[in-house]
């Protein structure tokens, strides 16, 4: 499905695992709860993508225009966003562990073990 036109498409809760959807368009596409572990989402359109509660654990989205995409509550773990535009984007709830950010930085915000092992550091430190 690499550079596929999919542009508003209801896609709520398909499987579509390792799918290649790179440089596809997936503007203003429905794509709740869907289960996206390991697609190459490689400089993909997803503009207004609504991708609540979707699953993107492992997922490259480099260089993706996420511009107003709805990402509450959305699984990122391990996932590049490495150059996408995130602008507008909604990322309450998401967990970002060991996410790759558009920076190149890696993220942690929403992992329970490194947030443990950084409170159990800090608390030998205190002793």
């Amino acid at each position: 499905m690499r550079g596929a036109n999919l542009r508003g498409a209801d896609l709520e809760g398909c499987f579509l695992n390792g799918a290649d959807l790179s440089m596809a368009e997936l503007g203003v596409a429905n794509l709740r709860s869907s289960d996206l572990r390991a697609a190459n989402l490689l400089g993909a359109t997803l503009e207004g993508a609504d991708l609540e509660n979707a699953n993107l654990s492992v997922s490259d989205l480099g260089l993706s225009n996420l511009k107003g995409a709805n990402l509450k509550g959305t699984n990122l773990q391990s996932a590049n966003l490495r150059g996408a535009d995130l602008s507008r984007a909604e990322l309450s709830g998401a967990m970002l562990c060991n996410t790759k950010v558009p920076s190149g930085e890696v993220e942690y915000s929403g992992c329970i073990i490194p947030l443990l092992r950084e409170a159990l550091r800090d608390e030998a430190v205190g002793q």
